[in-house]
């Protein structure tokens, strides 16, 4: 059995080469995996640092035991549709003519992409192209056969399965004629790129990188977050998950707000004209433009937490639920607005949705037991009982050091 002072030498090798963050309150569960992946494979504790460098094999066997590949078609469904109402505006007439170019990065067994594809279809944005790319060949393989379970089709209604996808012995697959409109690859998003209509070829429209930020340690996002903004055309958008930390800032990347929360653009260029000019009437020279009346303040984290928790004591969990996505859309990183949002979503038995929220507070304060409490409340809503259970172990685990720690000495 390999030592686990091997495994962390090796997990933060791992760590170094993807951005993946492997500490935390869940780091050695996930030592433990790689522990087991690296047995299974039969390499040498000596040569597994080798190892990674030069055997992909092995390499992927440790990705697979690290990553995380939870996905469902149509997740944050809204975004989706916003994208592809907004793709048709910044396109200037010299690149009508042209397809929709896309990239799904970090894109797993392929939900995101294909979910893509039919809003796209459907708003009739045709001709496009989308690249989706993931870390893990196993996902790729799986991403490519185009095969899914009822539990991946869960946020799709009845029409669209039935006009995307056949049933085949117990599942189902995806419309040839849809799925041939998407390109996958293997890529590391921390690395440099090495795939061809990535960063470097000519500009994506848009790139979809949705819950694989907060996974990621500073220097990954930073270094993932420079990636994906030399991806985009002039005027392309970036789209992250809200449970994703806040990107403002980087890779000059400019933050703009919209009907889901926070979306990112790179800068248009130069004399760029995003449509046709309207004529305006014309003004006397002596009239004075008067001045827009100054935006109101934006509450502070703390004053809406105290309403979000008044709101929910009193009952009225749906109007609490909307403040705090509205919050958390002004304060992404604020993890105590995120943790009574997945509670207030919890209320409205929103079981996906709390999870992802639990996650991101998690993410942000990652010794608090309340974000694996709802958690893990959440994954049982999901009908996942074995990791609603090891969920709920952690939050027991961390109050009951942190008890301890209160405890007066003596």
């Amino acid at each position: 059995m390999t030592d686990l002072a091997t495994v962390a030498r090796l997990g933060s090798a791992l760590s170094q080469q993807t951005g993946l963050r492997l500490d935390g309150p869940g780091g050695e569960r996930v030592l433990r995996r790689l522990g087991s992946a690296l047995d299974g494979f039969g390499v040498e504790q000596a040569g597994a640092l080798a190892g990674l460098e030069r055997d992909p094999q092995l390499f992927q066997a440790l990705i697979a035991a690290a990553t995380v590949r939870e996905t469902y078609f149509f997740r944050e469904p809204d975004q989706l549709a916003w994208l592809a109402g907004a793709l048709g505006e910044h396109r200037g007439p010299s690149e009508a003519g042209r397809p929709l170019r896309l990239w799904s990065a970090g894109c797993a067994s392929g939900e995101e992409a294909y979910s893509l594809a039919v809003v796209l279809a459907e708003r009739g944005r045709a001709p496009f192209e989308i690249l989706a790319t993931d870390l893990c060949q196993d996902a790729i393989e799986s991403a490519r056969r185009a095969v899914y379970r009822t539990w991946s089709l869960r946020g799709l209604d009845p029409n669209r399965r039935a006009a995307y996808f056949r049933g085949q012995q117990g599942a189902f697959r995806l419309e040839p004629g849809l799925g041939g409109r998407v390109r996958f690859a293997v890529d590391n998003l921390a690395g440099p790129s090495g795939v061809e209509g990535g960063p470097g070829s000519p500009g994506m429209d848009a790139v979809l990188c949705r819950n694989v930020l907060l996974y990621l340690t500073p220097e990954g996002i930073d270094r993932v977050a420079r990636r994906l903004a030399a991806a985009l055309a002039p005027g392309g958008w970036l789209l992250t998950a809200s449970t994703d930390p806040d990107l403002s800032g980087h890779a000059g990347l400019t933050s703009v707000r919209t009907p889901f929360g926070i979306a990112y653009r790179r800068a248009p260029t130069l004399g760029a004209v995003p449509g046709p000019a309207r004529l305006q009437p014309a003004r006397p020279a002596a009239s004075v433009r008067a001045k827009p009346p100054p935006a109101a303040p934006v509450p502070s984290a703390a004053a809406v937490a105290r309403q979000v928790a008044a709101l929910g004591d009193a009952g009225r969990v749906e109007v609490a639920c909307r403040l705090a996505a509205a919050a958390v859309a002004d304060h992404p990183l604020d993890g105590n607005l995120r943790r009574l949002y997945a509670v207030a979503l919890l209320a409205e038995r929103r079981w996906a949705e709390a999870a992802a929220e639990a996650k991101a507070a998690i993410y942000l304060a990652p010794d608090h037991p309340d974000g694996y409490a709802v958690l893990g409340h959440a994954r049982r809503g999901c009908g996942r009982a074995t990791d609603a259970a090891r969920s709920l172990g952690t939050a027991a685990s961390l109050a009951a050091r942190r008890a301890e720690s209160r405890a007066p000495a003596g």
